[in-house]
C-alpha cells in the first residue's frame, strides 16, 4: 500500500474517532478516570462512623458525583472528633460538615452553619431516635428508680442519642441529675460500643442511635433477645450535611438542588447505593425545634458547650 492510502485510512480512523466521542453521554464525558482541572474546591468533615478505609470507600462516589454536577473538586476530610468538626467549622478550615442532630444545632446556634439535607435511608428513613436499654436479666424495668446506682453506658456529652436523650428523661421526669443518679457514667465513644458493653455486662443500661442498635441485632440476632428497651426519644433528623453559612448565598440552593434530585440521575443511583440510601431529603432548621426544648429545660448553653475532646 502507498503513503497516499495510508494518509487517508488514518485521517477516515481520526474523523471517527471524533464523531464517536462526540456522541458519548455526559456520566462517560466526565467519568472519574478522565482528569478534570476546578477551580472551586468544597470540603466536606465527617466523623467516620466505620473504619476510616470503609468510609473513604462509602463517600467516594459521591464526592464524584459532586464534583461533576457543581464543577467543583468536592472532598471528604475525616476528622476525629465532635470538636476537631467544630474548630475546623469556625475556623473555616472546612466548607461543610456531616453533623448529627445536637452537633448541628449546637453549631448553628453559634452561627457556624445552615442545614441543607440527609440521606434517607433504605431501612430506617431520614430520621432517628435514641434508645435506653438494659439486658434482660439485669431486673432493671421501665421504673426509673430501677436504675438507680447503676452502671450506665453513654456515647458522647455532645450526641442526642448517647447522652443528652437520657439525660433530659431522667430530669422532666422526676429532675434527677444524671451525675449522681447513677454509680457510674461511662462515655464509649461510639453507639455500638454502648451496645456491647451492656450485652457484654460491662454497664448495667446504656443509650444508643434505633438504627446502629437494630443493626446489629440484625448481624447479631442474640442481641434481639438479649435486650430491653426502657425508653424511646421522639424521631430528630439523622446525620445533616450543613454547610458554613458565609457560603450559603452562593452555594446552598445549588447544593441542596443537586442531593435531593440524584436519584434521579443514575450516576447519583449508584452513589446513593453506596451509602445504602434511596436518596436525600432537602433538612429545615425547624425540625430540630424538639431537641432545642430538651437543651432549654437542661439549661444547655450552645455559646459555652463543650466538646469535651
Amino acid at each position: 500500500m502507498g503513503r497516499f492510502p495510508i494518509l487517508a485510512v488514518s485521517a477516515l480512523l481520526l474523523i471517527c474517532g471524533l464523531l464517536s466521542s462526540c456522541e458519548r453521554n455526559p456520566s462517560e464525558v466526565n467519568a472519574p478516570s478522565t482528569r478534570i482541572i476546578r477551580e472551586e474546591t468544597l470540603v466536606i468533615g465527617v466523623l467516620p462512623e466505620k473504619n476510616v478505609f470503609e468510609q473513604r470507600r462509602r463517600y467516594q462516589p459521591l464526592t464524584e458525583y459532586l464534583s461533576d454536577v457543581l464543577d467543583m473538586n468536592v472532598r471528604i476530610k475525616l476528622l476525629d472528633s465532635y470538636g476537631a468538626i467544630a474548630r475546623e467549622l469556625e475556623e473555616q478550615v472546612i466548607d461543610a460538615a456531616v453533623l448529627g442532630s445536637l452537633n448541628y444545632v449546637l453549631m448553628h446556634e453559634r452561627g457556624y452553619v445552615l442545614p441543607v439535607a440527609r440521606l434517607v435511608d433504605l431501612t430506617h428513613g431520614a430520621d432517628y431516635r435514641s434508645i435506653v436499654f438494659t439486658r434482660h436479666d439485669t431486673g432493671i424495668t421501665e421504673d426509673i428508680r430501677s436504675w438507680k446506682d447503676k452502671d450506665i453506658a453513654l456515647v458522647h456529652p455532645a450526641t442526642l442519642a448517647g447522652a443528652l436523650f437520657p439525660r433530659w428523661y431522667l430530669y422532666q421526669s422526676e429532675k434527677i441529675d444524671m451525675s449522681w443518679y447513677f454509680n457510674t457514667v461511662r462515655y464509649m465513644g461510639s453507639h455500638d460500643s454502648v451496645v456491647l458493653a451492656v450485652y457484654n455486662g460491662h454497664a448495667h443500661l446504656g443509650a444508643a442511635k434505633d438504627d446502629v442498635i437494630r443493626a446489629m441485632q440484625s448481624d447479631w440476632p442474640e442481641l434481639q433477645e438479649g435486650l430491653l428497651i426502657l425508653t424511646i426519644s421522639e424521631p430528630v433528623p439523622s446525620n445533616t450535611l450543613s454547610l458554613r453559612s458565609d457560603l450559603a448565598d452562593t452555594l446552598l440552593e445549588r447544593l441542596q438542588e443537586t442531593l435531593v434530585s440524584m436519584h434521579t440521575y443514575q450516576q447519583g443511583i449508584t452513589a446513593l447505593q453506596q451509602l445504602e440510601a434511596s436518596s436525600f431529603v432537602a433538612t429545615r432548621d425547624e425540625e430540630f425545634d424538639s431537641l432545642r426544648v430538651m437543651m432549654y429545660e437542661l439549661g444547655v448553653d450552645s455559646s459555652h458547650f463543650s466538646f469535651a475532646d
